[in-house]
């Protein structure tokens, strides 16, 4: 999940913000394949992709994103993300 995140933040520093949408999925299935459903990671990574779809006025797949990260946390019963 690591090695999927910080390629991730490179594509971003590239600019290549679809790259990084792709590579946080990988990230976010690997988690859940992982960790389960219930993880931080996952959490996080929809926290990361909401907010790269929020830099690119993608506002309704952000807020999806952004739904499921708060949800996912909330499960965890976790203030990591907020």
């Amino acid at each position: 999940v690591d090695e999927y995140n910080n390629a991730a933040v490179e594509a971003l520093k590239r600019g290549d913000k679809s790259k990084a949408i792709e590579l946080y999925s990988i990230a976010l299935n690997t988690a859940k394949l992982t960790l389960g459903e219930n993880a931080v990671q996952v959490a996080s990574a929809y926290n990361d992709i909401g907010s790269i779809y929020s830099s690119m006025n993608n506002y309704s797949s952000a807020v999806e994103n952004f739904v499921k990260a708060v949800k996912e946390n909330n499960e965890l019963n976790s203030c990591e993300l907020v």
